[in-house]
């Protein structure tokens, strides 16, 4: 009876090496995989409308696997309902291949699959063009996604139905054309940055996302500004994802500006309240920094309506932060020498 156990035992700590040794493998393949995919352009104008086929397909598969966010209360763009609505008539076996790893992507957060996808190169393909990993999240979850989504991509004519929407693509990237520009700048002046944080920006319409929805990725030499739908046009928007790849590292570079004890209260005040992106303190203090300094670039005359509007979406940081901003203005400091001065008050910051 003793040597059964012993035996059993020793087969239940081999399959556990086994499977720990398998998902490494499998982590270390997805991580490093070769690059063999063309690498973006950086060539051109510093800040660049474009439309993204290797967006459109990854929203494309969420939209058909069910991914009905939208924060717009009469409903989806004419381009998601019509994508929509055609590959709802089609029979598609490549997406219960691809349901796996859709649903992961809603549960990480879909804008960590819009890094990804950025990572790619261009469809039917989707190779790797891009080296390191700027997702926040296990490799090894994207084992076999890119095979999945090519298949998914010719089944589903992506490139036909991809031709018909370019017309609203164009539109949209008109629409944006003079504003993108001044905008971007206007933030790099804010921070005072003493040269550019990368080599371009890439601003990409999503309009099969929801609206006012935005993702802000730093992948390979490029920052990107994912933006969906809007009714007019989201100059906010654009600013505030394209702070994302700029602020958020000199945030986490600070973060002991915050004594330990303060930040746990804080975070554990504020995880119940914001939203499922920002459910670890970095990303509530990236996303607070950010918020204040939009609402220092806003009109005077529009700054307590977008304190309390921060405030009644669970961000009462927001508000001692672009106080401190003010003193910020006036100091002729670089954002990245006053980032310790400005994180520092919020260790005595009451919340409610």
């Amino acid at each position: 009876m003793k040597r059964s156990l012993i035996r059993l035992f020793l087969i239940i700590v081999g399959l556990l090496i086994g499977i720990v040794l398998l998902a490494g493998a499998a982590e270390l393949a997805v991580r490093f995989e070769p690059v063999t995919a063309p690498a973006p352009s950086v060539t051109g104008d510093y800040v660049q409308l474009a439309a993204d086929e290797r967006l459109f397909t990854l929203f494309a598969a969420l939209n058909a696997a069910g991914y009905d966010e939208e924060n717009y209360e009469q409903g989806f763009s004419d381009v998601r309902r019509t994508v929509r609505a055609t590959l709802a008539e089609q029979s598609l076996p490549s997406l219960a291949r691809l349901r796996p790893y859709l649903a992961m992507c809603r549960f990480i957060h879909v804008s960590q699959c819009a890094t990804w996808v950025l990572q790619r190169g261009p469809a039917p393909d989707f190779a790797r063009s891009v080296d390191g990993w700027a997702i926040r999240a296990p490799a090894l979850l994207f084992l076999g996604f890119d095979r999945a989504l090519a298949d998914f991509y010719q089944e589903a004519g992506i490139a036909a139905l991809w031709q018909t929407q370019q017309p609203a693509y164009a539109a949209e990237i008109e629409r944006y054309r003079a504003l993108v520009e001044p905008a971007v700048a206007e933030v790099f002046a804010y921070l005072r940055l003493t040269a550019p944080p990368t080599a371009g920006v890439r601003v990409l319409p999503n309009l099969l996302d929801a609206y006012w929805r935005g993702y802000g990725p730093h992948v390979g030499a490029l920052s990107y500004v994912v933006m969906g739908p809007a009714i007019e046009p989201n100059v906010g928007l654009i600013q505030h994802e394209a702070m994302h790849p700029i602020l958020n590292p000199l945030v986490d570079a600070h973060l002991d500006a915050i004594a330990q004890d303060e930040a746990d209260r804080l975070f554990a005040a504020l995880k119940p309240r914001v939203g499922a992106g920002y459910q670890n303190w970095p990303a509530i203090l990236h996303e607070s920094v950010i918020r204040a300094v939009e609402v220092r670039l806003a009109d005077p005359t529009d700054r307590e309506r977008l304190l309390l509007q921060e405030e009644a979406q669970g961000f009462p940081l927001v508000r001692p932060l672009a106080e401190q901003l003010a003193e910020y203005e006036t100091s002729g400091a670089t954002m990245a020498t006053y980032l310790p001065t400005l994180l520092a008050v919020l260790n005595d910051v009451p919340i409610d």
